[in-house]
């Protein structure tokens, strides 16, 4: 609901489950990074567990110098209500799976 989002004009995007290239996390963050280019108050919050440490410092890297990106979990697993909480601030949620 939108009682519950602090401020109306952002876009708050929200990625969730497991970080893999496999399940969209790129294609997620190209997205926002695209979005952002044209309107300054989309952000995304990813939240997920990365079992691959090779893939986890690629996100990192990905997003480090995009202040509007946030990561929840990555080498730690994100607990249930977190996510619910995190989905409930959120404007869109993102399901991005690339052709695999």
């Amino acid at each position: 609901p939108a009682s519950k989002r602090a401020d109306n004009k952002i876009l708050q995007l929200f990625f969730s489950g497991t970080l893999a290239p496999s399940t969209g996390v790129f294609d997620a963050i190209a997205l926002a990074k695209k979005l952002h280019q044209q309107h300054h108050e989309v952000r995304l919050h990813i939240a997920g567990y990365c079992a691959l440490p090779t893939v986890l410092d690629n996100i990192r890297m990905a997003i480090k110098d995009y202040n509007f990106i946030t990561l929840t979990g990555g080498d730690t697993h994100v607990p249930h209500q977190h996510t619910l909480h995190y989905a409930a601030e959120a404007n869109f949620g993102i399901i991005a799976y690339p052709d695999n």
